[in-house]
């Protein structure tokens, strides 16, 4: 079954993924894992109820039957928290960390789901990770191959918060690693206690309060995220519209979102990958705004050089300067885009190909004496950066006071948000 586009919460949040008006984070729980083997909160708690009832075998008569009844209670317990917590207090430390461990292992060494991976293609700014297998790490090593997530776990918030208005992506295990098991948090009083951390609170309100929040594969409304919601509801916070992706479809739901700030966004999960999930990655990755499927011109330095007709083999331009290598790339690309057609864009990819290392030193900027150079400005000061690029405040050569905008180097690679730039530039422009 295909994702039903038409909604009016996926439309407005489509918008923001593809005009980039706001940094996207996915906050993420089980269900985006369970692809991969990741147990579910009945199969944990199953687990453990199976522990206690085996444990009895080995144990004097009346002591088993206490296990026994334990076992009983754990099973009728509906607070997931809650049944956990008696299930580790009387099965023990070590067999309840085993059994822990032996659940989450089938996810840990499992093939990685692609939704993981379409999370990192739209370009999130960063993800909280509810799961212990850390398999978005992985989605993101094999779509960034040459970059390093800030990664740390809830716990960790309190020095971690500046994160939040960091270029570079991050990924915040809050409920641990399954390798740390002092870093778990599955039970009642684990939780508890990570919420009764003021420097936490204090980093998951402010990623709400700055960031739109997509939530996946979790129960929103979970105390461990809604209730985040509901103190920052309660206290009169407008942080803006959230969205939460999930295929449950009853009024109770929706009343509790619109209560807190959140969306609803529906789909109906036919098969256990929630196959609708990738047509709405698909259809992220694909939108284009309708006002900005005009392109924006070429922008050229007018005082370079006027042909290339030697440049440099790929080696040999790499011997050059910085400043020597943005000269004789960008005017030849101006000679292989000039006429506009798809043969050129075609040679034009060509080219990016061959001299993809060239291209990556050109990239290099920086308001450091000696490297501040770029095409004939002089970057002065870094003093903004976004979604796109970075802002320096620049001096021309005629003296004048000028801004520049560098595009980030990862962006020429992803054709969609490039895309957006350059339709982002045009609607400047136009």
């Amino acid at each position: 079954m295909e994702f039903d586009t038409s909604q009016d919460a996926y439309e407005a949040l489509r918008d923001i993924v593809s005009e980039r008006t706001s940094s996207v984070v996915a906050w993420v729980g089980s269900g985006l894992s369970v692809p991969a083997g990741h147990p579910t909160w009945p199969q944990l708690k199953a687990r453990v109820v199976s522990a206690l009832r085996n444990k009895p075998t080995s144990l004097a008569e009346a002591d088993g039957d206490k296990l026994r009844i334990s076992a009983e209670r754990v099973e009728k317990e509906k607070n997931s928290w809650l049944a956990l917590q008696i299930g580790r207090r009387t099965v023990g430390a070590t067999t309840y960390r085993e059994v822990i461990r032996e659940a989450l292992r089938p996810a840990i060494d499992a093939p990685v789901p692609d939704a993981y991976r379409y999370l990192w293609r739209i370009r999130i700014s960063g993800l909280l990770n509810l799961n212990l297998d850390r398999l978005a790490t992985k989605a993101f090593a094999s779509v960034f191959p040459n970059r390093t997530p800030i990664e740390f776990n809830g716990g960790q918030a309190a020095g971690l918060t500046h994160v939040l208005k960091s270029p570079q992506r991050y990924i915040v295990n809050l409920h641990g690693i399954a390798e740390d098991a002092s870093t778990w948090v599955f039970t009642k009083t684990d939780l508890e206690g990570l919420l009764a951390n003021e420097a936490y609170r204090t980093f998951i309100r402010s990623c709400l309060s700055t960031n739109t929040v997509v939530f996946l594969g979790i129960s929103a409304d979970d105390v461990a995220v809604g209730g985040h919601l509901e103190t920052l509801s309660r206290l009169g916070v407008d942080t803006g519209a959230h969205y939460w992706v999930t295929d449950r479809n009853d009024l109770e739901t929706d009343r509790w979102a619109e209560k807190v700030g959140v969306r609803v966004i529906r789909y109906s999960a036919s098969d256990e990958v929630h196959s609708p999930l990738h047509f709405l990655f698909d259809d992220l990755l694909g939108f284009v705004p309708e006002d900005d499927t005009h392109t924006a011109p070429p922008v050229v330095i007018t005082e370079l050089p006027v042909s290339t007709k030697d440049l440099p083999s790929p080696r040999k331009l790499l011997r050059e300067d910085t400043e020597s290598i943005r000269r004789m790339l960008n005017v030849r690309a101006k000679e292989i885009l000039s006429d506009g057609g798809p043969l050129g864009y075609e040679e034009y990819d060509r080219f990016c190909r061959e001299y993809d290392e060239a291209i990556y030193r050109a990239w290099y900027t920086s308001a450091e004496p000696g490297w501040n150079r770029l095409l004939g400005y002089t970057l002065v000061k870094d003093v903004a950066s976004g979604a796109f690029g970075r802002v320096y405040r620049s001096k021309a050569a005629d003296g004048r006071d000028v801004a520049i905008k560098v595009l980030r180097e990862d962006i020429r690679r992803d054709p969609g948000l490039l895309h957006a730039f350059d339709a982002g530039f045009a609607r400047c422009t136009s």
